[in-house]
This record gives C-alpha cells, sequence and structure tokens, in this order.
C-alpha cells in the first residue's frame, strides 16, 4: 500500500472527528468511548511510518491531539466555569448542536463521512495492532492512561461545580422562602392595620350618625322656637292694639267725665241757687 493511499484515511479521520464528535454528545463521558476515538488516528498516523521505517518507528506525540481536539463538549468544560451545566443542560446542549449539525450541508455531509469510516474501525484497528511495536503500544496505552486521568479529573470539577451550584440554588431558595415568609407577615401586619382603620371608620360614621341626628333634632327645636318668638311677637301685637284701644276710650271716657262733672256743677248750682 503507498503512502499517499495510507494518508488518505488519516485526513479524512481528521476532517471528520470533529463533526462526529460534536454529533454525537453523550450526556455522560466514558472513558472507553475516547479511546476508541483515538485508536483509528494513531493506526492511521502508523501505518505510514511502518511502511518506511518498519515497526519500530515511533509515533510523535502530535498524534494524540485528535483526541483531546475530538473530546464531547462535556469534557471541555473547565473547572473554572460560573456556572457549571447539569445533566439536563448538556442534554439540552446536545439537542441544539443536532439541530445545528441538521441545518448545515457541510457538518451533515461530516457526519455522514465519519460513519463510513466507524464502521471500517475493527479492521483498522486489528491491522493497527497488529503493526505497532511493543514500545509504541506502550507509550499509547500511557498516553490513554493520561488521557483518562485527565477526564477523571474534568469530570470530578464538574461533579464539583455541580454541587456547588446545587449548593447555590438551595440557599436562593432558602432566601426566596424566607423572603416569602417576611411578605407574609408584612400582609398579616397590613390586614391588622386595614382591620383597625375599618372600625375606626366605622366608629366615626356611628358618631357622624348620632350627631347628624342630634343636629337634625337641634334644627328642629330651632325652627319650633323661632316660630313661638313669632308667636309670641303676633300676639305682643295684638295685645299693644288692644291697649292702644283701651287707652283711647279712657281718654275719651276722661274727657266726656270732665264735661260732664262741669255741667252737673253748673246744674247743681244752678238748682241750689236759681237765678232771680
Amino acid at each position: 500500500m503507498s503512502d499517499a493511499a495510507h494518508a488518505q484515511p488519516q485526513d479524512v479521520a481528521e476532517k471528520i472527528a470533529p463533526a462526529q464528535t460534536s454529533e454525537q454528545v453523550p450526556p455522560q463521558v466514558d472513558t472507553s468511548a475516547a479511546t476508541k476515538q483515538a485508536e483509528p488516528t494513531t493506526s492511521a498516523a502508523a501505518e505510514p511510518s511502518a511502511g518506511a521505517a518498519g515497526a519500530a518507528a515511533t509515533p510523535p506525540p502530535a498524534a494524540q491531539s485528535p483526541v483531546s481536539q475530538s473530546s464531547p463538549t462535556s469534557i471541555q468544560h473547565t473547572p473554572t466555569e460560573a456556572k457549571p451545566q447539569g445533566v439536563a443542560d448538556r442534554a439540552i446542549n446536545g439537542e441544539q448542536n443536532g439541530a445545528n449539525l441538521q441545518k448545515s450541508p457541510s457538518m451533515a455531509a461530516s457526519a455522514r463521512g465519519a460513519e463510513r469510516v466507524s464502521q471500517d474501525q475493527p479492521n483498522r484497528l486489528q491491522d493497527a495492532e497488529a503493526r505497532l511495536a511493543d514500545d509504541d503500544r506502550r507509550a499509547i496505552l500511557m498516553n490513554e492512561g493520561k488521557d483518562a486521568k485527565q477526564i477523571a479529573k474534568i469530570l470530578e470539577a464538574e461533579a464539583k461545580n455541580d454541587a456547588a451550584a446545587l449548593k447555590d440554588a438551595l440557599k436562593d431558595a432558602e432566601k426566596a422562602q424566607k423572603l416569602s415568609a417576611k411578605a407574609e407577615k408584612s400582609i398579616t401586619q397590613a390586614n391588622g392595620r386595614l382591620e383597625k382603620a375599618i372600625k375606626s371608620h366605622h366608629d366615626i360614621a356611628k358618631k357622624l350618625e348620632r350627631l347628624k341626628s342630634d343636629f337634625e333634632a337641634s334644627e328642629r327645636q330651632r325652627e319650633q322656637r323661632q316660630r313661638e318668638l313669632e308667636l309670641k311677637k303676633q300676639h305682643k301685637a295684638e295685645i299693644d292694639a288692644m291697649v292702644d284701644e283701651r287707652m283711647e276710650r279712657v281718654d275719651k271716657l276722661k274727657s266726656g267725665k270732665a264735661i260732664l262733672d262741669r255741667e252737673r256743677t253748673i246744674q247743681r248750682r244752678n238748682t241750689i241757687n236759681p237765678r232771680k
């Protein structure tokens, strides 16, 4: 097999590996998946070296770079993230990534290429294992072990971040419950003040009704006293008219009596001493 024929599967695997990883985002990462993804790349990189220099050639460390580049999106989260994604968030992100792949023709083509590459992985793995030397195999296994440890550390960091996020959420929920209790207490206090205000309003309304009744009674009494005064004034006017009439009669009687007294005196004198 020529060098160009060996290099073509490697180029295809390197171009398609990111699309395959972004298309299949597992909610929980398995270390064996990263190992399986590393095997086609290392085997493809080892085939040209086996054809050129034999089984003693050692693959360069750069052959492991596709593993780190094609790691799942859930592994790429760093422990320093402020808000780590949970299982549900990672599942949602995986669905969104799948939708984006369906919308992009180039990503869909890459996914179809990844399926073709994945179909011949067992044969390529066996061929690569047969061609590898013991030193190369030990180096690859050592690198895979380091990757597994790194993945375990990242998963542990994600678990810590999830626990911290849950703790913060519980604190926020507790604060919200305290605020709700405080708001309920303020509502109870406001309700008590409203009841007192309603009672005071009712008392003042009763007093107002009593005062209104007293005012109406005093108004009726005032009108009655006003009518009584008018009657008294009218009665006095009538009495004054009668007094004037009586005094006029008295004056007439006095003047008539004076005249009669004088006439009687003259008559008496004439009777006693008649004129001769």
